[in-house]
């Protein structure tokens, strides 16, 4: 198709390469941070009656009454914090850039790390300031407080623990970056539940921070899309008129209420994927030639011997689905893997070894 074929749309977007990951569907997918398991039939359950209750012919709460202060008690929020839903992270990711971003407003984005936060920088009209990492491919904190200075920043993001490299920052390294910046700093903590540690002490001491989080993982509800995020009560009211009305639907907000009333129950379940990818690591670490970082989410990236777009695609000629990271700085040949179910991992490992002793 000529580029002229449809004159209506920008030209930033036609250039834009889509954003996707493998469906992998036809044998082992651990290429897109999923859960090896399901929500707890009990849980499912409470889930499937309430949403067969409902008054499916009303549109939800609007202002999220209900939803806001289940997750106040679950989570013991003090008051000074608050809460907004959407369907999923990404869309409070959009939300903010556009409550914050004017065109040509710099968003600083160390990398590597989640690519959307660039990609809709761009689509909001702002300019990302990509910081490149270290050596060990860990976060250097005085580099991004000297871009965001430099450059008069509105945003910072982290991702904490950080995708795709699984790594974390200190907590004093988020109070530091929170007390010496102007910006709005985002912590996305789709991850956190697997580290045992986040940053809500510093969004109810700042009021510059700003914490993102998901039922994508720690709540093994990928396909559900829900995302909220936890901030002071007056910036969660200036990135609300952002979102669309409605921005959670009737079952999303079911299933949220019930997770969070019961997820002391989940608690298990994630001590043993944590245990699991653990025990990866310690495999992958084994195979020669492989470097591992450590990991503190639910998955693990490994350098190998082998480009990462190479071994992505061995690997899914025996059925296997891993992430190629090469196009990410600094991981040229890295890899991520999904924690997977034991047979899941170990089918991965033995997979591996022999691609690297084929090489």
């Amino acid at each position: 198709m000529s580029s002229n074929a449809m004159p209506y749309l920008r030209e930033d977007v036609r250039q834009l390469a889509p954003y996707g990951v493998s469906p992998g569907t036809d044998g082992i997918a651990l290429q897109r941070n999923e859960a090896p398991f399901e929500l707890p039939e009990p849980i499912r359950d409470e889930i499937l009656e309430r949403v067969r209750t409902a008054a499916w012919r009303r549109y939800p709460d609007s202002n999220q009454r209900d939803l806001r202060e289940a997750t106040r008690r679950a989570l013991a929020l003090p008051d000074s914090l608050d809460v907004v839903f959407a369907s999923g992270s990404n869309t409070l990711i959009q939300a903010i850039l556009t409550a914050c971003v004017d065109p040509g407003s710099a968003v600083v984005v160390p990398q590597p790390t989640f690519s959307l936060y660039a990609r809709m920088t761009r689509f909001a009209h702002g300019t990302p300031i990509l910081i490149p990492p270290r050596a060990d491919l860990g976060f250097d904190v005085s580099e991004i407080l000297g871009a965001a200075e430099r450059h008069d920043a509105r945003v910072i993001f982290l991702c904490r623990p950080n995708n795709p490299t699984g790594m974390t920052l200190p907590l004093s390294d988020i109070e530091r970056l929170a007390a010496e910046s102007e910006a709005l700093l985002v912590i996305d903590e789709a991850y956190a539940a697997f580290a045992g540690e986040d940053a809500l002490s510093v969004a109810e001491q700042r009021n510059n921070t700003l914490v993102l989080r998901t039922f994508s993982k720690a709540f093994f509800g990928a396909g559900l899309r829900i995302g909220y995020a936890i901030a002071q009560a007056e910036l969660i009211e200036q990135v609300s008129k952002t979102l669309a009305p409605y921005a959670l639907g009737l079952m999303a907000t079911e299933v949220a209420k019930v997770a969070l009333a019961r997820r002391d129950e989940l608690a298990k379940p994630r001590a043993q994927l944590i245990a699991e990818r653990d025990r990866l690591a310690e495999a992958l670490a084994t195979c020669p030639g492989v470097t591992v970082v450590p990991s503190h989410a639910n998955f693990v990236c490994a350098q190998t011997p082998i480009p990462g777009d190479q071994l992505t695609e061995r690997l899914a000629m025996r059925r296997l689905y891993v992430r190629d990271l090469s196009e990410y700085p600094g991981l040229s040949h890295g890899i991520r893997i999904t924690v997977g179910t034991a047979e899941e991992n170990d089918r991965l490992i033995d997979a591996l070894r022999e691609e690297l002793e084929a090489t």
